[in-house]
């Protein structure tokens, strides 16, 4: 199962693992981190536009809550980053990279396990991925649960 979805997975991974192994310069960091979140949205809009919407029914609703609470939170979490760079608190930019690394490490497993092997037994995968693969990341857009809350 190779999809636009499942190889955007390793190279999330592999953009913290190249901005992590950087010289630690707060601004060669916030390039790299600007990057991934630019990546990181595009994937998780196509994740909650078609691929969830397709998989009400076939998974547990709770699994998909979780997923969409972990995607607001991991774009927290660069953004977090991204001020401790500013601030030029090098140390805690690395930890808490740490921790988004080890947190879209687990994030993955259980959308590839779960969620993307359902759709392949469903053998609709394939015609999901083609449609997420013609669109782009709308302007402005906010992920399902930073919409919801965004105000309160």
């Amino acid at each position: 199962m190779y999809t636009i979805l499942s190889s955007d997975h390793p190279e999330m991974l592999r953009m913290i693992s190249d901005i992590t192994g950087l010289p630690h310069d707060a601004y060669r960091m916030s390039a790299g981190l600007t990057r991934l979140k630019r990546k990181m949205q595009l994937h998780i809009f196509r994740e909650e536009t078609f691929v969830f919407p397709s998989s009400e029914g076939s998974v547990p609703h709770a699994l998909i809550l979780g997923l969409l609470t972990e995607h607001a939170g991991m774009l927290r979490m660069i953004d977090k980053i991204l001020s401790y760079l500013k601030d030029d608190d090098i140390e805690r930019a690395i930890d808490r990279l740490a921790g988004l690394d080890r947190l879209l490490l687990i994030h993955c497993e259980r959308e590839e396990k779960v969620i993307y092997m359902r759709l392949v037994e469903s053998g609709s995968i394939h015609a999901i991925t083609e449609k997420a693969r013609k669109k782009r990341l709308p302007k402005d857009w906010k992920c399902a649960i930073a919409s919801k809350y965004e105000g309160k």
